[in-house]
């Protein structure tokens, strides 16, 4: 399959992987049956000792004894990957980035502490003892509007020992980093560092909020908040407020603060009023001479011609007009002279740096308690050396934190549903003919155009949408202007191909690369999915060559159950049989995303007895729906306030497998591929091409498109055309594997899925918060709404997470901050829950 060629061909690479693979299985094989741990040394010490190495690899792997196989573990870098790939193949796996090991993460409210290092993190979070420090510990995170806020950490991850670079920018900042580690750019885009080049604007520790002209102005002009209300805000006094207002030239106009007001000194004379009396006698005093403030020797403090202060001789000798990091001229703010290494009688070229105020204030602290992020330039970026490397796991919804004064990305896939897709970012399949070939680019083309489109064609309902949920804010603010963008994304994403690029970590064991590759030539394999399970086979034969020397074939396609049952009844290709599936399923769901077609019927019976026999209680000592309110009552059962998912560890919560849920879905492509997040909710995915009929359009509409009659005319139009292009392609001769590249994202995908209250509890609770992706909402509110008909008694505790805080007592009710949707859902029953947006 290695000869086929897509364009680009995906990317694989083995970044890290456990040492001695091979070895390690047959050392944990040997260990089963000895008296002591046997290593991987052990195993080929000597001759004799690999000679049985070798026997005892054959013979676990013909008895079918593979677990010894998966303690190996493989990290891989996919590139160029379609979205395609993602749904059918890796979904939603962790990935992770790279920093050293003495990277420095600040506690968000230290001042003067030492901060600790990323490698310190690390040991303590894997110290059972320290862990709940690191765990309740906030440090810096952005969010949308570039201010620094408090954010906890999920996970410190370990990724070996790796090549890293030192990056140095002009306000003094250093860092060390893989090329593959995410920076957040100046217009809050993200670049790994190999994207880098010297010159290039990154956003770093800057100055705090009242120091900000975008935040005076936004509060001060745009929501007319008076200067000590600015104050409290901004953590300062209202003097400092008001300097800062008068610095950037913000005043508002004469008389406008005292309109209406009675002035505190009318009817006071200085004969009345003692500070009247007392600024009298000063002047009486001065001879009524006002102090001499003029410029040169007109000034009361002047000195001569000579500057005798060192930071005087810097400024009169590098005389400038504009910041050299972030741009600014002295029109618009202060500009000032740094002295790099803090020497202020050094005022060689090399040692100073030409600043506007701000820049020079987040240059003399890096590392100080600040609110908002500021730009700086890239001076440099050199190969440093070998070394570990570590990386965190935030807490949603900010993925991202601050390490020596950078703005970096955790591990986390990339997504679609608030960035910008940019266009070229697609795969083309190996099309033949030019003809085709050609349709297929423009087809892509056309589709992108249409996401650019839609964004603006929505921007007028969103807005509308926008005021209704939030009337009091201004959409021309940057802030809230900002939120409106991506929720147009969002929806607009919907038109987007499916062979659209991704780029992520996968990482596996090492009996998942030995199953990928047993069922790589599966019925449904798509040719992409082939080559990269072919490079990661490698990738690791590179690093172990014997991994893989009892590997067997792939299952040949002739032998699948799949291939024998379509070619016996002749199915492959027809079209009949695939509409008269589409119309019985969706009829089937009459009118839901997701229909509850099968459960437990004694479900919550079963839970109330598991529940006595977890506390050793008869029924007369606990009845059922007390229960079911120990186990599932957030206000009795902390568990649920936890932030690290710790309810299939605890021994009331394990209560929760019993009951047990199928549901029949229809959901977009797109939204699919963020569902199957929630891994331990099971579910049977299609073979794609049988439900895909090309003579016919057959996609998701969301809410938000079908409010608007331009959008929507719009909408479908651009998916009869996709459509018809697509049939085009096949009446051509081109693969429908490769038409199907030009599927939407609001493809809808169509399927059952199962699982148990404990986890379906979990996904329930966080994707009926209203800021969830709109089909998942929906999804989840059909499924506990029927569930609730069933069992009152477990579907009244099945709430969005506002809901579950307010049953607590937890305050915040709300814990999106400044993401709040606009809707009081925890007031809501959820049967009563709608949205647009």
């Amino acid at each position: 399959m290695r000869g086929i060629a897509l364009s680009p061909e995906p990317i694989v690479r083995l970044e890290n992987y456990f040492k001695d693979s091979f070895d390690n299985a047959v050392a944990t094989a040997r260990t089963c049956y000895s008296s002591r741990v046997v290593t991987s040394e052990d195993v080929h010490k000597d001759e004799k000792s690999r000679e049985r190495r070798d026997e005892i690899a054959k013979s676990i792997y013909k008895a079918g004894h593979h677990t010894t196989i998966q303690h190996s573990t493989f990290q891989f870098i996919l590139d160029k990957v379609s979205r395609q790939f993602i749904w059918s193949f890796l979904h939603s796996h962790p990935f992770y980035n790279c920093l050293a090991g003495d990277t420095k993460i600040i506690h968000f409210h230290a001042n003067d502490k030492e901060p600790w290092t990323i490698a310190e993190l690390y040991a303590r979070f894997h110290d059972p003892k320290k862990r709940v420090y690191i765990e309740k510990m906030h440090i810096r995170s952005v969010n949308e509007q570039g201010n620094l806020v408090p954010n906890k950490i999920k996970a410190v991850i370990s990724t070996g020992k790796q090549l890293v670079y030192k990056v140095k920018t002009a306000l003094g900042y250093e860092i060390r980093a893989t090329q593959r580690h995410r920076f957040m750019r100046q217009d809050k885009s993200w670049a790994r560092l190999g994207e880098l080049s010297v010159g290039d604007k990154l956003l770093v520790n800057g100055v705090r909020l009242y120091k900000d002209p975008e935040w005076l102005t936004d509060l001060y002009h745009g929501e007319g908040l008076s200067q000590k209300q600015m104050a409290v805000l901004g953590s300062t006094t209202p003097w400092t407020i008001r300097k800062w207002i008068r610095r950037f030239g913000l005043q508002k106009a004469l008389g406008i603060w005292s309109r209406g007001v009675s002035p505190a000194s009318r009817g006071h004379t200085k004969e009345t009023y003692a500070p009247l009396m007392r600024m009298s006698e000063s002047a009486k005093a001065r001879g009524h001479r006002p102090p001499q403030n003029g410029r040169g020797d007109a000034n009361s403090n002047w000195k001569g011609g000579r500057a005798k202060n060192p930071r005087d001789r810097a400024r009169l000798w590098y005389v400038a007009e504009s910041c050299e990091v972030c741009g600014v001229t002295k029109a618009d703010r202060r500009i000032e002279r740094h002295h790099i290494n803090k020497d202020i009688y050094n005022n060689s070229r090399e040692n100073i740096i030409v600043l506007c105020s701000l820049c020079h204030k987040a240059a003399e602290s890096p590392n100080r308690t600040i609110m908002r992020v500021t730009v700086d330039r890239i001076v440099s970026i050199q190969s440093d050396c070998e070394t570990d490397t570590f990386d965190l796991v935030m807490q949603e919804p900010y993925h991202n934190f601050v390490a020596d004064g950078f703005v970096v990305h955790n591990s986390e896939q990339v997504s679609q549903r608030y960035v910008h897709v940019a266009s070229e970012n697609f795969t083309v399949p190996p099309i033949e003919s030019q003809k085709a070939l050609e349709l297929y680019v423009s087809t892509i083309r056309l589709q992108m155009d249409a996401y650019e489109k839609l964004i603006r064609i929505l921007e007028p309902t969103i807005r509308a949408q926008y005021a209704k949920l939030f009337p009091n804010r201004d959409p021309e603010l940057k802030k809230w202007k900002s939120a409106l963008q991506k929720r147009g994304q969002e929806v607009a994403r919907y038109v987007l191909p499916v062979a659209t690029h991704a780029h992520l970590y996968h990482t596996v064991s090492g009996l998942t690369l030995h199953r990928y590759h047993k069922l790589s030539e599966q019925f449904d394999t798509p040719t992409e999915q082939k080559i990269v399970i072919g490079k990661m086979i490698e990738a690791v034969n590179a690093v172990d060559p014997l991994f893989f020397r009892n590997i067997e074939d792939p299952m040949p396609l002739e032998k699948t159950p799949e291939y024998g049952f379509f070619t016996a009844h002749s199915l492959t290709h027809d079209v009949k049989s695939r509409e008269d599936f589409i119309k019985e399923f969706d009829r089937g769901l009459e009118g839901l995303t997701s229909k509850l077609i099968d459960y437990k019927v004694n479900g919550q019976r079963s839970m109330a007895q598991s529940v006595r026999a977890v506390l050793g209680l008869p029924e007369s000592g606990l009845s059922e729906g007390e229960a079911i309110e120990l186990v599932l009552n957030p206000s009795r059962n902390p568990y649920f306030s936890e932030a690290l998912n710790i309810t299939t560890l605890g021994k009331l919560t394990r209560t929760m497998v019993h009951p047990h849920f199928t549901f029949q879905k229809r959901i977009s492509h797109t939204a699919d591929s963020q569902d199957q997040r929630h891994r331990m909710t099971p579910a049977s995915r299609p073979i794609l091409h049988r439900h895909f009929v090309a003579a016919k359009p057959d996609y998701i509409t969301p809410a938000l498109i079908k409010t608007s009659a331009q959008a929507s005319d719009f909408y479908a139009d651009a998916m009869k055309t996709i459509w018809r292009n697509m049939t085009a392609l096949l009446n051509e001769g081109v693969q429908e594997e490769y038409v199907m590249y030009l599927l939407p994202n609001a493809f809808p995908i169509r399927f059952m899925e199962s699982g148990d209250l404990l986890n379906h509890h979990h996904k329930w609770t966080k994707r009926l918060c209203y800021t969830a992706q709109e089909e998942i909402w929906n999804m989840c509110r059909d499924e506990v709404v029927q569930v609730s008909r069933l069992f009152p008694e477990i579907g009244k505790y099945m709430l969005p997470p506002c809901g579950l805080r307010n049953l607590s007592g937890t305050r915040p009710i709300c814990p999106e901050g400044e993401r709040f949707c606009g809707v009081p859902a925890w007031k809501l029953p959820v049967n009563h829950f709608e949205r647009v947006i």
